[in-house]
């Protein structure tokens, strides 16, 4: 890409992860790559009569982390509830 007298060449990167449930889905281990090739750098370039300039710079982006999250609640607990309000809901509206 061409900026004024200054030509960027085109940035890409890869980023990843990995997701995994444990103990009936309440442990959630989440495993997150950012960068993984080391390639999110800019390189501009720029050539004015006999002057040539060249930038190159790294980001230094690379990293991985993890996440771990735990539900504490119980699941079934809304939807019964949920179910519960709805009966007396038909109840009072005379459907059953």
């Amino acid at each position: 890409m061409t900026v004024g007298i200054y030509y960027i060449e085109p940035m890409q990167w890869l980023d990843g992860g990995i997701k995994r449930s444990f103990i009936d889905n309440k442990l959630d281990v989440t495993l997150r790559f950012t960068d993984i090739f080391r390639s999110q750098d800019l390189k501009i370039t720029s050539e004015i009569g006999q002057s040539k300039l060249g930038i190159n710079q790294y980001f230094n982006q690379q990293a991985i982390s993890i996440n771990l999250r735990y539900n504490f609640s119980k699941r079934n607990t809304n939807k019964q509830t949920r179910s519960n309000d709805t009966l007396e809901e038909m109840d009072r509206a005379g459907v059953n």
